[in-house]
C-alpha cells in the first residue's frame, strides 16, 4: 500500500512540473517572439571594405506602445527627462535636426553611465541579424570588436561611434531603432577619414633648432583644413601625422616654410589624387642647408609655440608690417594643428 502511495505521489510531481513549465513557456511566448534587425552601411565597397568586421552594440532606451493605430514610445528613466523629447510625436516624424538633437542627448547619457549594451554582435554582416525584443527602442553603434563604449562613443559638434582599419577613422551615425517589425532593415551612415603622414629629411643640419611648416589643402572643397609642424635639433628624417581628412577628397601639402638656412630639394608641394581609406597616406619632403642663414625658404614664419589653455601648441603669431606707408598689427589667431 504505501509503496503504491509513494507511487502516485511521484506521478502527481512529475505531472506538476510539466504543467509549470507549458505554463512558463506559453507566459514567454505571450510577450511576444523576438525580432530580427538587419543592418547595412553605404554600400561603396571601395570605401567601405571593412565593414564585415564591424561590431553592432543596441542600447535599449524605451518602449513602444500601440493605441488606435498609432504607436507610443515611452523612454526608459534615464532618458525620459531629456529636452529634445519633450511633446515630440514620433509618428511619421522625419525633422532630421529634431532626431539629430535627440540621438545625440542619448549618446552622452549612455557615454557618461554604465550601462552595459542590451545586445552585442560580431558581424553586421548576413541575413541572421539581431534578434531583439518587440516593441523597443533602440539606439545602435558601430565599431571594432574588443572596444568600450568610452572608447568608441565620440563627440566634436555631434556623437558619432568610430571603428579603426588601418589607421583610418571610419564614423558612423548613431541610429535610433523603432522595433515594430519583422526583419527591420537599417542602413548606417559612415564618414571614411584617413590619417595623411607628412615626413621630412633633413639631410644637414645647421647647428640650430629649426621648425619647417606645412600647410594641408583640400582641392576638392577648394580650402586650406590644417597646418603641421616638424622640429629638428639634428639632421635625420621625422613624421608627423594629420588626422580627419575625407577620404576621396584630393589633398595637397605644401612647404610653407624651410627654415632659415635650408633649401628644399625638388617641389615644395605634393598632390595626392585620392585619399584612400586603406593603407597609408603620405608625402615626404627633403631639405638641406644651403649655408643662407639670413633667412627661409617661402612665406614669413608666423608660427610660434604657445600656451592654449595649458597645452603648448603651435599658433599663428601676429606680425607687423608697413601697408600703405602705416606700421600695422595683422592678427590671424587660430591653432596650426
Amino acid at each position: 500500500m504505501e509503496k503504491n502511495r509513494r507511487k502516485c505521489l511521484k506521478i502527481l510531481t512529475l505531472l506538476l512540473v510539466l504543467i509549470l513549465s507549458v505554463f512558463s513557456i506559453n507566459s514567454v511566448g505571450a510577450e511576444g517572439e523576438p525580432k530580427k534587425i538587419t543592418f547595412t552601411v553605404n554600400e561603396d565597397e571601395a570605401i567601405y571594405t571593412y565593414r564585415q568586421d564591424l561590431k553592432v552594440d543596441l542600447f535599449k532606451i524605451g518602449t513602444i506602445a500601440f493605441d488606435q493605430n498609432k504607436f507610443i514610445v515611452s523612454f526608459d528613466d534615464a532618458f525620459k527627462n531629456l529636452d529634445s523629447i519633450k511633446g515630440v510625436d514620433f509618428n511619421g516624424l522625419d525633422d532630421a535636426a529634431r532626431l539629430s538633437a535627440i540621438t545625440n542627448e542619448v549618446a552622452e547619457v549612455i557615454l557618461g553611465s554604465s550601462a552595459d549594451p542590451d545586445y552585442s554582435n560580431k558581424s553586421i554582416s548576413g541575413t541572421e541579424g539581431v534578434l531583439v525584443s518587440p516593441n523597443t527602442l533602440y539606439i545602435a553603434f558601430l565599431h571594432n570588436d574588443g572596444v568600450t563604449k568610452d572608447k568608441y562613443i565620440k563627440k566634436t559638434s555631434d556623437y558619432f561611434s568610430v571603428a579603426t582599419f588601418d589607421d583610418n577613422d571610419f564614423r558612423f551615425t548613431p541610429n535610433l531603432i523603432f522595433v515594430v517589425e519583422e526583419d527591420l532593415p537599417v542602413t548606417i551612415k559612415a564618414t571614411p577619414l584617413a590619417n595623411l603622414s607628412i615626413e621630412k629629411e633633413l639631410e644637414s643640419y645647421a647647428g640650430n633648432p629649426v621648425t619647417f611648416v606645412f600647410e594641408i589643402k583640400d582641392v576638392t572643397d577648394d580650402k586650406v583644413i590644417d597646418y603641421a609642424c616638424l622640429s629638428f635639433d639634428n639632421y635625420g628624417k621625422k613624421i608627423t601625422v594629420v588626422k580627419d581628412i575625407p577620404v576621396g577628397h584630393q589633398i595637397t601639402v605644401t612647404e610653407v616654410y624651410t627654415g632659415a638656412s635650408y633649401k628644399i630639394d625638388g617641389n615644395n608641394s605634393v598632390t595626392i589624387n585620392a585619399i584612400s581609406s586603406t593603407g597609408k597616406n603620405g608625402v615626404s619632403f627633403k631639405n638641406k642647408n644651403d649655408g643662407d642663414t639670413s633667412k627661409g625658404n617661402g612665406v614669413d614664419n608666423r608660427f610660434e609655440y604657445q600656451d592654449n589653455n595649458g597645452q603648448y601648441t603651435w599658433q599663428f603669431k601676429d606680425r607687423t608690417i608697413i601697408k600703405n606707408g602705416v606700421v600695422v598689427t595683422e592678427t590671424t589667431g587660430g591653432e596650426n594643428g
